[in-house]
């Protein structure tokens, strides 16, 4: 005896594999915001999401992370047009959604970024960073010139002059408005803050770092010194990247990624310091 199956049964069942991708793909963007932005509240982070929604019916996550990641008196971020787009026919409605959802999600208390944040700090510093600066008229890239230039300008020191010393008063080291932040000069490491100066306003470069993801621990325990040693300098230098990009003072200090950059190249550098290791520093994991 055979059953004839209808032609009905198998669009149902099309119908049925489709909405599970859609909402699988709307769970992984849901936990890349939760990352990104530190946000655990999945009734805040769904609302978000669909107030990104699109004319489309598309996701803007860029327009998502900036509504989780705003703060009253923080420094304005330009929208960028980033856009993703979940698996299947149909755009795929966030979770917990409804037809009242797409508004602006609630508003959590104003925090400062300082050089002593941690943890939601330096997500909502990654995901601010994340996002490309576009002023109308000027060109990214006479942007990225003009602000390497300041930074240089900006960290000149008297020669003969030992570690630069932080103001007594606070005010004075406090960041004024959306100036770049400053490096730290630590003892002879002007050639530090002019490589780093100089990558971090590199667009591709800054996002590559900002977006690093090291292996899991189980898995990278078993790869060579060296390319340990580089893993924790890429993730030091991500740290570094996020405070360039909102920290509220003027200047941040780099010590511990100088550390580590002494280490990840002790062998390709033949131990030598200061302006010959700048040479191998941009053979960073891929």
């Amino acid at each position: 005896m055979t059953v004839e199956h209808s032609p009905l049964d198998g669009h149902a069942k099309k119908q049925q594999q489709q909405l599970q991708q859609q909402e699988e793909a709307v769970r992984q963007v849901i936990n890349q915001l939760k990352e990104i932005t530190g946000v655990e509240d999945p009734a805040i982070l769904s609302q978000a999401l669909e107030a990104s929604r699109t004319a489309s019916g598309n996701y803007d996550l860029t327009h998502a992370i900036s509504m989780l990641v705003e703060e009253d008196g923080g420094p304005s971020v330009p929208q960028v047009s980033t856009k993703l787009q979940v698996a299947g026919d149909g755009a795929a409605a966030a979770p917990g959604s409804h037809p009242g959802a797409a508004t602006s999600p609630q508003k959590r208390p104003a925090k400062v970024i300082d050089l002593t944040g941690e943890g939601d700090d330096l997500q909502k510093a990654i995901a601010l960073s994340l996002q490309e600066q576009q002023v109308a008229g000027v060109s990214a890239e006479e942007q990225d010139i003009s602000r390497a230039l300041e930074q240089s300008l900006g960290g000149k020191r008297k020669r003969g002059a030992e570690n630069w010393l932080d103001p007594i008063n606070p005010n004075d080291r406090r960041r004024q408005g959306d100036w770049p932040v400053g490096i730290k000069n630590v003892g002879n490491t002007c050639w530090f803050s002019a490589v780093i100066q100089s990558l971090y306003h590199l667009p591709m470069f800054r996002r590559l770092v900002l977006a690093f993801e090291p292996l899991q621990a189980s898995v990278r325990d078993g790869r060579p010194l060296q390319e340990q040693r580089s893993v924790g300098l890429m993730l030091e230098l991500r740290a570094l990247f996020s405070l360039l990009a909102a920290s509220r003072r003027k200047y941040v200090n780099p010590g511990r990624a100088l550390e580590l950059l002494r280490d990840a190249f002790v062998g390709t550098a033949g131990g030598a310091g200061g302006s010959q290791v700048h040479l191998t520093m941009i053979a960073l994991p891929r």
